[in-house]
């Protein structure tokens, strides 16, 4: 799990001390000048350098777009895996996406054993970025 754990540190890395813009979303246009990048949304407009800014092909900069983005960029590496990414903004807020399935086709949202948990640094202002891998047995 060691490559499992040094995967989430590059992809929360690569999040870390930016500005995330989220691409899809149909309530901000997004402008780019030389080395700077202009948000609008509604009536208020605001300027970035462009250095500051990760562009995300995501509708939004939740906690749920953010799990779903994480667990998209880590399902290449661990094909024979099921994934949980869990977001914590706070304690008791926890956003989830897994592919972890019972055997009715319903998407598991408790905890399971035989995993290994990554609790990781901050993101803007997700507290707690956690892992959990279970070998896939279908």
């Amino acid at each position: 799990f060691f490559e499992a754990k040094q995967k989430l540190q590059q992809i929360v890395t690569s999040l870390d001390h930016f500005v995330l813009l989220p691409t899809q979303s149909p309530s901000i246009q997004i402008h780019e000048n030389m080395d700077q990048i202009t948000v609008k949304t509604g009536d208020k407009q605001y300027e970035f350098p462009k250095l500051d800014c990760k562009f995300l092909l995501i509708p939004a900069t939740t906690a749920e777009c953010l799990a779903n983005y994480i667990y998209q960029q880590l399902k290449p590496f661990f094909s024979s895996y099921l994934l949980r990414v869990e977001l914590a903004e706070s304690e008791g807020s926890v956003a989830i996406y897994t592919d972890w399935k019972d055997l009715y086709g319903k998407f598991f949202l408790f905890t399971v054993f035989n995993f290994l948990e990554f609790p990781l640094s901050r993101v803007g202002s997700l507290a707690v970025i956690t892992l959990r891998l279970r070998r896939d047995e279908t």
